[in-house]
């Protein structure tokens, strides 16, 4: 189990500055900058991602003024120098009328802030936990390796300083942003375990319990962790390395993350905007029930605010095509012409236990790649799996040329000749290609977007599946 101890995370949101109800202004001078322009942004959800706010004039002497007569949305904001690869990182509480001076020497070391005691504060402890690292790295140097037992202890000692500081730190400043700041990546500290029959640690229990606290110090009905960069690197732990990645346990955890953000809309928002935005890209197979279950719950049924009637109109679309596709869902229905002029049907003229529907471009540069795989693959199984090979273009020369090049006349070759290709796309969810089905006997979807390289795994895998449910 991993811990974030504070220790281990020393964020490095120094410099800031807060602000006033009737507006902002941020003064700010930075020596040896002149004659430029300075961005004033925030972090949106992680560490990576900030988004421009303001920009402030810097004159012959390195003075700055952001200033604005609306207050800006509370969180941890940059001040980002040209060139964009050194910056101030401020905390942008309910007071937002400050100043900062500094040089461009040592930015965060020569720093000043005045009238914003939320970020001397938070500039405070970040010192005082640098001495206390320094303090414990220096006890472990000086042991080189010749006394373990000490050297733990120094650290136990370090970190119960560094935990008994926060503590303080956090009752002292208990409602503010810093001591949501420092409170928020904290993981849950785990009790003691209990023991198994065989007397071994329960680690299951363990799981559990971190799971379920997973959240005890992250206050999810809080907007402002939106703009700091913790909260999307916290939602992707929690969905994607503590819960399982099917789609009934994702669901779950979906609609558990949107309640606890019930009571402020804005964050609730953009966590449901988030998680569906992760889910529908996301690389695991079979998850688009998810997607489905997010824009039915939140986005069609009202809850999502959504100003432009043509984004809810393209979700609604996109809905229409993914459900009939759904896993376990009946594949639907398909009739072409194969290469001898007669009408080849999906549904009936493939008797295998399994079909892979594979559909192509004969121009795709990806497909041409595929298909010697997939006939190796076919090949390997050539009484259980069959593949329907239905291509999606408008010269039948070029499909039947693709035919001839690859070997395929064991599979069941099809074009359509009404020039439907972009019905087929449309209804198979293969606007890009290959797109590859897996069918089982009952011509039921097994899976979608696979690559033709994760078959022969993703069959096995199947079959031993329904072994063991068979086996109970």
């Amino acid at each position: 189990m991993r811990h974030n101890h504070t220790l281990a995370l020393l964020l490095l949101l120094l410099p800031a500055f807060v602000m006033a109800q009737s507006g902002y202004r941020i003064e700010g001078q930075i020596r040896g900058l002149r004659d430029t322009t300075c961005q004033l942004g925030h972090f949106y959800g992680d560490a990576t991602t900030y988004i421009p706010k303001d920009t402030a004039r810097v004159d012959a002497n390195g003075r700055l003024v952001f200033e604005a007569p609306k207050p800006l949305p509370q969180g941890v904001y940059l001040v980002v120098l040209p060139g964009g690869s050194k910056y101030i990182q401020l905390v942008i509480g309910e007071q937002q009328r400050f100043s900062f001076a500094t040089d461009t020497v040592d930015i965060i070391n020569n720093l000043v802030i005045t009238s914003s005691p939320d970020n001397i504060a938070f500039y405070e402890r970040q010192k005082m936990l640098n001495q206390i690292v320094a303090e414990a790295e220096a006890a472990r140097k000086q042991a080189n390796g010749t006394d373990n037992a000490l050297v733990k202890k120094k650290l136990e000692q370090a970190q119960s300083r560094a935990d008994a500081y926060d503590a303080d730190f956090e009752r002292k400043h208990a409602g503010t942003l810093v001591a949501q700041l420092v409170k928020a990546p904290v993981d849950p500290k785990i009790p003691p375990a209990p023991k198994l029959p065989n007397g071994k640690t329960d680690s299951l229990w363990l799981f559990n319990y971190y799971r379920n606290h997973f959240w005890d110090n992250f206050d999810l009905a809080d907007e402002r962790l939106i703009r700091t960069p913790f909260l999307h690197p916290k939602l992707d732990r929690y969905l994607k390395e503590l819960t399982v990645q099917s789609p009934d346990s994702l669901i779950k955890a979906v609609d558990y993350i949107a309640q606890k953000a019930v009571a402020n809309q804005d964050m609730r928002q953009h966590l449901v905007w988030y998680m569906t935005n992760q889910v529908e890209q996301s690389a695991v197979l079979g998850l688009e029930p998810v997607f489905v279950h997010l824009v039915e719950s939140y986005y069609l049924s009202g809850q999502m605010s959504i100003r432009d009637s043509a984004n809810l109109d393209k979700l609604r679309d996109r809905i229409g095509v993914l459900k009939p596709l759904l896993v376990g869902k009946p594949v639907p229905s398909l009739n072409m012409t194969d290469t001898l002029g007669r009408t080849s049907s999906l549904l009936y003229d493939l008797k295998t236990d399994y079909t892979v529907l594979f559909i192509y471009d004969p121009d795709c540069g990806h497909c041409r790649e595929a298909a010697p795989v997939l006939k190796k693959f076919q090949e390997a199984h050539p009484l259980e799996v069959g593949v329907y090979a239905a291509a999606v273009a408008s010269d039948a020369t070029k499909w039947k040329a693709f035919v001839k090049e690859f070997g395929l006349g064991q599979w069941l070759n099809g074009f359509d000749y009404t020039g439907q290709h972009q019905l087929i796309r449309q209804r198979f969810d293969a606007q890009t290609t290959p797109a590859v089905y897996l069918i089982d006997k009952q011509k039921r979807i097994i899976a979608r977007r696979l690559p033709v390289e994760e078959l022969e795994r993703f069959l096995a895998f199947h079959k031993q599946k329904i072994a063991n449910q068979t086996d109970k």
